[in-house]
Formats: structure tokens, C-alpha cells, sequence
């Protein structure tokens, strides 16, 4: 009877990984892509880890800046 038992648990645990690895992709899509530059941003390679190491600025075209209380607009 625990054999049996067991089996049904075995059973009901498989759908139930796989139903929350296909809700996670996504997840790890939009993590694993917010870590890459903008060169690296593709529809090949988005599955791919970034090269080199993370940084918090991924664009070379400008950087985020704050206003200091020395600027004036």
C-alpha cells in the first residue's frame, strides 16, 4: 500500500515541477537580460549568460546621473 502510494506522489510531483519551471522562465529571461549590454541582447542568444562581469551601467551611450544640489536647471 506505501508503494503504491508513494508511486501516486511521484506521479503528481513531475507536472507539477515542470508546471513551475515553465512559469519561471520568464523570470530568469528578464534577470539573465537585465545583466547584459546592448550588444549582447538578441533573440539567438538570450538563453546565454552575460559575458564579462555585471555591471550596473550597461549602456555606453550616457549613464544615469542624479542632480546634485550644486545644478541648476
Amino acid at each position: 500500500m506505501t508503494s503504491k502510494l508513494r508511486l501516486g506522489k511521484t506521479w503528481l510531483y513531475i507536472p507539477l515541477i515542470l508546471m513551475a519551471v515553465f512559469y519561471l522562465l520568464p523570470m530568469y529571461v528578464m534577470l539573465v537580460t537585465g545583466f547584459k549590454s546592448f550588444a549582447e541582447i538578441d533573440l539567438k542568444t538570450m538563453w546565454n549568460l552575460p559575458k564579462g562581469s555585471p555591471s550596473i551601467t550597461t549602456s555606453k551611450r550616457g549613464k544615469t546621473s542624479r542632480p546634485t544640489s550644486k545644478t541648476v536647471s
